[in-house]
């Protein structure tokens, strides 16, 4: 074989080598389009001192055997580990790693959608929550806020009074609605709006309170 061709075999054996010695950690089991993906690498029997890691979406940054990927947009990341060799760069082996769209956030009021509740609870939560429900997004340190909103009161089929709300709190308008409020009736907050952990506004879940006074 010629040294040519035999330097191109283990070369590229190596490389294989050191493609199946690379355990990669994802913190919360998977990538979001955000600031605070976290994962945890080893390669075996490297130590890492020269080593050079790269992306083709977003960012990677590195502190020892810790890094913090963002991605740019939601589809895949193609992570990158490399080594220096003779001030040249050699790849070592790569991993594709899948960026999820991050779900929306949930509407609440004292952490509940639906079912019964008084008008004194309702005043006393004082506006809605606007949460994530998922672990994986929580972990990343993702916030939320609720930006807009409309309430709607009914007793059978007859509206009791109606306001739409700027913010997350409850305004003095949307308090005169729950004073006129009986029990039986129902309480929707509906056209619910918050800012998702990208700051961009979205339409999330509506609520549908029973009164019981």
């Amino acid at each position: 074989m010629k040294p040519t061709l035999l330097f191109a075999f283990l070369s590229l054996l190596c490389t294989n080598l050191w493609a199946q010695d690379l355990i990669l950690e994802i913190r919360n089991g998977r990538l979001y389009p955000i600031g605070h993906n976290h994962a945890r690498f080893s390669l075996e029997g490297f130590d890492g001192l020269d080593l050079v890691i790269t992306c083709d979406n977003g960012t990677v940054s590195r502190d020892s055997s810790y890094l913090l990927i963002i991605p740019d947009k939601v589809g895949q990341v193609n992570l990158m580990f490399s080594k220096v060799e003779n001030k040249d760069t050699v790849l070592l082996t790569e991993k594709r790693i899948r960026v999820y769209p991050i779900p929306l956030p949930q509407a609440s009021v004292f952490n509940k959608v639906s079912g019964v509740l008084s008008v004194e609870v309702l005043k006393k939560a004082k506006g809605i929550e606007s949460i994530y429900v998922d672990w994986e997004i929580t972990g990343c340190g993702v916030e939320t806020s609720i930006t807009r909103f409309k309430i709607i009161a009914m007793r059978d089929s007859e509206l009791v009074g109606s306001v739409e709300v700027s913010g997350s709190r409850f305004t003095d308008e949307a308090q005169a609605v729950f004073d006129k409020v009986e029990s039986g009736d129902v309480v929707y907050i509906v056209d619910v709006f918050a800012l998702d952990g990208l700051k961009k506004e979205v339409e999330v879940n509506s609520l549908r309170f029973e009164i019981d006074k």
